[in-house]
C-alpha cells in the first residue's frame, strides 16, 4: 500500500540569507598598471521539508481485523486509535489513511563564510609581450547538517532509519598563476604567437591536511595559407579534490542491500581473473570450515537484501590527480564561420573518493589479493551467506581515464540563394578509449563499454534564426553498452543495451524587448528506452517519459 504515502502530501521550505561586502581598486606601480579586489562572503540556507510515510506499525493493526458481535469490521489490535484499512482498491476512508500515514520531517542547515584577496598586473615586457601574474589568498568555512524527526529517525515507517548529520571544514588557499609570451606576431611566418601559462596553488584543508597544485600549459597560434587559423593546446595538471561534509561525516545508519556475490554460482567464473576469484572464494570458506562448492552455491544476497550499515569516513584523504589534455582549434580559411575542435584527454587519479557499493567491495576482495582490505567490509555466517557489511566512501586505489572529445560548428547563412535567416549547425562525439578503477590497487573494475559508459555517445544541433523567430532540432546518440561487463549467459539473459537515438525540437518567438514565447517538444518520436534497461537504471541516461511537449511564456518587468 506504498500509494497511501505516494499519493499523500509533499513540501519543503527553504530560507536562504547571503551577504558579500566587496571592494577593490587599481594603482600605479613602476609605471605599470595593477588591480586588485577584496570580498567577504557569507550565507546560510535553511530547510524543512516533508512527505508522507506510511506508519508499519498502525498497517499492521489497521489490515489485522476480525468482525464483532454486530458484524461490524474492527482492528484485532486493542490500540482504541485503530481504525480497519480496506486495502483491496482505492483507500478512501480519510479516517484509515490518517491513522496508517503521517508526515516525516527533515531539516537541513547548510553555512558558507569565504574571505579573499586577489591582485594581478604586468610585471615587466618581454620581447613577444608583457608577462602578467596574479596571485592570492581564500579562506572558506563551510558547515553543514541534516536532522530527521522522531518518526524518520527511528525507522518507523516503510525506509530505513535516517541518522542526523552535522559537520565541517575550513580550507585556507594561496594561489599564484603567470601568463607568459614565447613568440610575437611578427617573429616566425604563419606563427600568430606561442604562450606558456602556468598555475600553483596550496590548499590546507582542516580535514584532509595540506596538498599543492600545479598546471602548465601552452598555446601556439597559426595562420596557415588556405588552411586557415590553427591553435594547437595542451596543458598538465596535477590537481587535488577534499572530502566533502557527507563524504566525511555521514554517521552509519541502516540500510539494505542485494550484491551480485562472486563466490555465487553465477558469478564466480566473471572478472579480470576468474581463476583467482574462484581461488579466493575457496580458500577463505577453507578457512572458514565452510563446505564450498562452486558450481553449486547460490548466495541468498543476490535475491533477497541484507541488512549492513552505509556511511561517511573521516579517514578519507585528498584524492589527487594528473590529467593531461592535447588538441587544437581549426577554423579553416575557405569556409568563415567553421570550426573545429578535437582534444585527446587523460587522466590518473590516486586515492579517489568513491562511494562503493556491495557488489564493489565484494567483487574487490575475490579479484584482488586474498585477505585484501575490502574483504573486512561484509560478513559470512557458518551457511557462507552475507549476514552483515558496511558501505560508503572509500579512497580507491585508481582510477584512470583515456578519451577523445571533438565538436565541429558551422554558422551560415544563404542569402546568396535567396534563403533568408541565419543557420548554425553543429555535432560533438565523446569517445572513451579507455575507463577503469580499482579499489584495492591489486583488483580491476572495467567501465569501458558499460552502461552509462558507453564507448561512443555524440549530438547533432542545427538552430534557425529569422529575426525574432528562432527554431532548432537536436539529436542525441548513446552507442551500444554492456548491461555489466562482467556478465555471462548465466548470470544475465539480455547483456546488451542497444543503441539509442533521442530527438528534440523547439520554436521560440521574441514579441519584443520584454516577451518572449517558446514552444519544445522532447523525445519527438516517442521512444522508449533501449532493451537491456528498467526504469530506474534508464534514469538520468535515457529518456523514460516518452513524447514531451512543454509551453512557456517570458516577460521581464
Amino acid at each position: 500500500m506504498d500509494d497511501l504515502a505516494q499519493s499523500g502530501a509533499t513540501g519543503g521550505e527553504n530560507e536562504m540569507f547571503r551577504y558579500v561586502l566587496g571592494v577593490k581598486g587599481d594603482f600605479d606601480l613602476m609605471g605599470r598598471d595593477w588591480n586588485w579586489d577584496f570580498s567577504y562572503n557569507k550565507g546560510k540556507t535553511e530547510s524543512t521539508s516533508f512527505r508522507t510515510q506510511l506508519v508499519q506499525e498502525n498497517y499492521e493493526k489497521a489490515i489485522d481485523v476480525t468482525t464483532d458481535a454486530n458484524g461490524n469490521i474492527v482492528c484485532v489490535s486493542a490500540d482504541p486509535d485503530c481504525v480497519p484499512l480496506n486495502i483491496m482498491g482505492i483507500v478512501t476512508d480519510q479516517a484509515a489513511i490518517d491513522y496508517v500515514t503521517t508526515p516525516g520531517f527533515t531539516y537541513g542547515e547548510l553555512e558558507q563564510e569565504v574571505i579573499s584577496f586577489n591582485m594581478g598586473g604586468e610585471v615587466m615586457n618581454l620581447p613577444a609581450g608583457p608577462l602578467a601574474v596574479a596571485f592570492g589568498y581564500e579562506m572558506r568555512d563551510e558547515f553543514s547538517s541534516f536532522k530527521p524527526d522522531d518518526f524518520m529517525a527511528q525507522g518507523l515507517g516503510r525506509s530505513a532509519a535516517l541518522s542526523p548529520l552535522s559537520g565541517g571544514f575550513d580550507t585556507k588557499e594561496f594561489y599564484a598563476e603567470t601568463l607568459i609570451p614565447v613568440i610575437g606576431s611578427d617573429w616566425i611566418p604563419m606563427v600568430e604567437g606561442m604562450e606558456l601559462e602556468g598555475s600553483w596553488r596550496n590548499v590546507d584543508h582542516s580535514q584532509a591536511g595540506a596538498d599543492d597544485t600545479w598546471s602548465v600549459g601552452t598555446r601556439i597560434m597559426l595562420d596557415l595559407p588556405v588552411m586557415g587559423s590553427l591553435t594547437l593546446r595542451g596543458n598538465v595538471t596535477e590537481a587535488i579534490r577534499s572530502p566533502a561534509v557527507t563524504e566525511a561525516f555521514l554517521p552509519l545508519s541502516e540500510t539494505f542491500s542485494f550484491a551480485n556475490d562472486p563466490c555465487d554460482t553465477r558469478f564466480v567464473g566473471q572478472g579480470e581473473n576468474p581463476a583467482q576469484r574462484l581461488a579466493n572464494c575457496q580458500a577463505e570458506a577453507a578457512a572458514a570450515g565452510v563446505a564450498y562448492d562452486s558450481g553449486a552455491f547460490q548466495s541468498t544476497v543476490v535475491n533477497a537484501t541484507a541488512v549492513g550499515q552505509v556511511g561517511g569516513n573521516p579517514d578519507l584523504v585528498n584524492e589527487r590527480a594528473e590529467s593531461s589534455t592535447w588538441g587544437f582549434v581549426w577554423a579553416p580559411g575557405f569556409a568563415e564561420g567553421l570550426e573545429m575542435t578535437v582534444d585527446w584527454i587523460n587522466i590518473d587519479i590516486q586515492d579517489a573518493i568513491q562511494n562503493f557499493s556491495l557488489t564493489t567491495l565484494m567483487e574487490a576482495c575475490y579479484d584482488g589479493e586474498q585477505g585484501n582490505v575490502a574483504c573486512g567490509d561484509f560478513v559470512r555466517d557458518s551457511n557462507f551467506q552475507i549476514v552483515d557489511f558496511t558501505t560508503g566512501f572509500r579512497n580507491a586505489g585508481f582510477y584512470n581515464f583515456r578519451g577523445v572529445q571533438s565538436e565541429l560548428s558551422y554558422s551560415f547563412d544563404m542569402n546568396s540563394w535567396g534563403v533568408p535567416g541565419s543557420f548554425d549547425v553543429g555535432a560533438n562525439v565523446f569517445h572513451i578509449k579507455e575507463q577503469q578503477f580499482s579499489v584495492t590497487g591489486a583488483d580491476l573494475e572495467v567501465d569501458k563499454g558499460e552502461h552509462g559508459f558507453s564507448e561512443l555517445k555524440a549530438g547533432f544541433r542545427v538552430n534557425y534564426t529569422l529575426d525574432n523567430l528562432t527554431a532548432g532540432w537536436n539529436t542525441q546518440y548513446i552507442g551500444e553498452a554492456n548491461v555489466d561487463n562482467d556478465d555471462t549467459a548465466e548470470s544475465r539473459d539480455i547483456r546488451v543495451i542497444p543503441e539509442y537515438w533521442l530527438n528534440n525540437a523547439h520554436v521560440g518567438y521574441q514579441f519584443s524587448d520584454n516577451l518572449s514565447a517558446r514552444l519544445s517538444v522532447r523525445n519527438v518520436f516517442d521512444v522508449e528506452p533501449p532493451e537491456g534497461v528498467n526504469s530506474f537504471a534508464a534514469l538520468g541516461y535515457y529518456d523514460i517519459l516518452g513524447r514531451y511537449v512543454s509551453a512557456g511564456v517570458n516577460y521581464k518587468f
